[in-house]
């Protein structure tokens, strides 16, 4: 019979063999990832050739972007390479839909800029009146999120789509200190809670400079500056006849029912005159 020691590898020879340095393979050992068989009384670490499969494995699990806490969980848990897969597979797909709308996003923003020479291409469309629930506060643009979840907490029932959005009174850009209205669009079915102390308004109809948003809320303001450019550079009048400058509404967001940024809706209104429509 051959004796199991005459079959062990150094790690020197293992490395050799997996096509890999002797570092990696100390290093590994250290994570508790890949642990020698045995270690003799001279202290060298002993493999046996079938952990080289152990080893590619390792190797196919960094591919697939397993972080090293993943892979150590699977090694003391004994999980299948199954389960591993299936979880992986859900990642990588949301991943792919993340890179597919950063490419479609970015192919946009270069064909604005090659047709309008800004970041955004607008469309002008009348808006009909609607009614607002709203309440008033000074703050900084980054606060927004905490003024509608604050207004959300004034109604005891919200139903179907409902639709926040953000009134700036002024028209400048602001971001520490605006004053805006923090509104929601009224549907029926809407019930405010008792000693609310939240208005409502009719917003006339208007005419407006519309772009929407696909993604975080974080490029906002950039496309703002951006919308104003395209306005500018197409002569278009501010309305006058209006009470407030802009709107931002929240079409898809985490007030409502998407959670992932990557997935939430803007439109954002510039109104502009009544009799300069074309561009």
């Amino acid at each position: 019979m051959v004796n199991m020691q005459d079959t062990l590898l150094t790690a020197g020879q293992f490395a050799k063999l997996a096509r890999t340095t002797k570092r990696t393979v100390l290093w590994y050992d250290q994570r508790g990832i890949l642990l020698p068989h045995s270690t003799t009384e001279a202290g060298y670490r002993m493999y046996r050739p079938q952990q080289i499969l152990d080893f590619q494995i390792i190797l196919l699990l960094r591919q697939l972007n397993f972080s090293l806490e993943e892979i150590e969980l699977h090694v003391k848990d004994g999980k299948s390479l199954m389960s591993l897969f299936a979880a992986k597979k859900d990642d990588i797909a949301k991943e792919i839909q993340s890179l597919q709308r950063t490419l479609s996003n970015t192919e946009t923003y270069y064909n604005n800029l090659t047709t309008t020479q800004v970041l955004v291409r607008p469309e002008i469309r009348t808006v009909p009146t609607f009614d607002i629930y709203y309440i008033d506060k000074t703050g900084p643009y980054a606060k927004i999120g905490d003024y509608c979840q604050e207004l959300k907490r004034e109604f005891e029932t919200l139903l179907g789509h409902v639709i926040f959005l953000t009134i700036f009174e002024e028209g400048v850009y602001k971001p520490h200190q605006a004053k805006m209205k923090i509104g929601v669009i009224k549907q029926v079915g809407m019930k405010l809670k008792p000693d609310t102390k939240v208005n409502t308004m009719t917003i006339p109809e208007y005419t407006t400079l519309t772009y929407s948003h696909h993604g975080p809320a974080t490029l906002l303001s950039l496309l703002w500056q951006e919308l104003g450019k395209y306005r500018r550079k197409h002569k278009l009048k501010l309305a006058s006849h209006l009470d407030f400058a802009d709107l931002e509404l929240y079409i898809h967001t985490s007030l409502t029912d998407t959670p992932n940024p990557d997935e939430m809706e803007f439109e954002m209104h510039l109104p502009i005159e009544y009799d300069e429509r074309k561009l």
